[in-house]
């Protein structure tokens, strides 16, 4: 008797561990083309905002820059702090664009190096008034 509750046990084992392992691929594969659905709109909405940006047109990139800036997984991008960084400029509103270029220094200190970055970098603290701008200038 106890060799057969052995085996039955292990057979609940084994159909449960089944069971476990298709549940988990279904899911997986569900949480997986979720996520990618929202992947690939967010990269059409930078697309979009980029192609705004490239033709100037600030006001229309400015917002979808900004939805994705919200965003926890976007929030260290380069592309997107910048791109805010130059519309705040051009806006006038220096204190915000140094914000942007601060987020990108914070998350890739390196860049500092980088001639571009630099030389934006000063002109938005310069017009913002920020005394950092003597440490850069240097």
């Amino acid at each position: 008797m106890k060799k057969k509750q052995s085996g039955s046990l292990r057979e609940w084992f084994f159909v449960s561990m089944i069971v476990l392992v298709v549940f988990v691929l279904v899911f997986g594969g569900i949480e997986g083309k979720r996520q990618d659905r929202e992947n690939l709109a967010d990269f059409i909405k930078f697309q979009r905002a980029e192609e705004y940006y490239n033709q100037g047109n600030f006001d229309e990139a400015y917002p979808l820059y900004l939805e994705l800036l919200q965003k926890q997984k976007h929030q260290e991008s380069v592309s997107l702090n910048w791109g805010m960084a130059q519309i705040m400029k051009d806006r006038s509103q220096y204190d915000e664009a140094v914000e942007y270029y601060d987020r990108i220094r914070e998350h890739f200190p390196a860049i500092v190096h980088n001639q571009v970055y630099l030389e934006e970098y000063i002109g938005a603290l310069t017009l913002a008034g920020d005394k950092r701008v003597d440490l850069y200038r240097k």
